[in-house]
């Protein structure tokens, strides 16, 4: 079984190797030449019983358990699909870099959930990305009106006839 790291930062800003995608990696060339790509195509997946990275075909097909992650920080930055055991299975692009026999540390991850803005980072220079805002201009500029208005109607004399 390779294992690769994922370097994370928590939220008190204290690096940690928590994230660890187990996943048996076949000895061709081709596969290890595959880790030097940036941006893999990959399906992430979790649910009940945990978080899995595969990476699947027409690319050599692997699939494995990450562990040590948080549920409430990946759900900071990409939005949670409910509705069933299933959290996320979503496609994703990861990008990893050799550590040393066995061990890849992952340098990026992306999620792509459908709605704005479409691809969610989740780790970038390998630590957790900051969450990015998941309403449209459109909907920040109809919220910013809304809260205008409550003020207005707030600071606004009550007349009595």
């Amino acid at each position: 079984m390779a294992a690769i790291l994922l370097d994370v930062e928590n939220v008190s800003g204290v690096r940690s190797e928590s994230f660890i995608w187990r996943v048996e990696v076949p000895g061709s060339l081709l596969h290890h030449g595959l880790f030097k790509c940036e941006d893999i195509p990959c399906v992430c997946r979790v649910d009940e019983s945990g978080f899995s990275v595969s990476v699947v075909a027409p690319l050599p097909q692997m699939k494995g358990p990450v562990e040590g992650w948080d549920r409430k920080q990946l759900e900071l930055r990409a939005p949670a699909m409910g509705g069933s055991h299933v959290t996320f299975n979503c496609p994703g692009l990861i990008s990893v870099k050799h550590l040393d026999g066995d061990r890849y540390q992952i340098r990026k991850l992306s999620f792509f959930v459908i709605g704005y803005p479409g691809w969610f980072p989740i780790v970038e220079n390998e630590v957790w990305a900051e969450p990015v805002c998941q309403n449209t201009p459109e909907e920040l500029e109809f919220l910013a009106d809304i809260e205008a208005e409550i003020e207005m109607r707030r600071t606004k004399k009550k007349r009595w006839p």
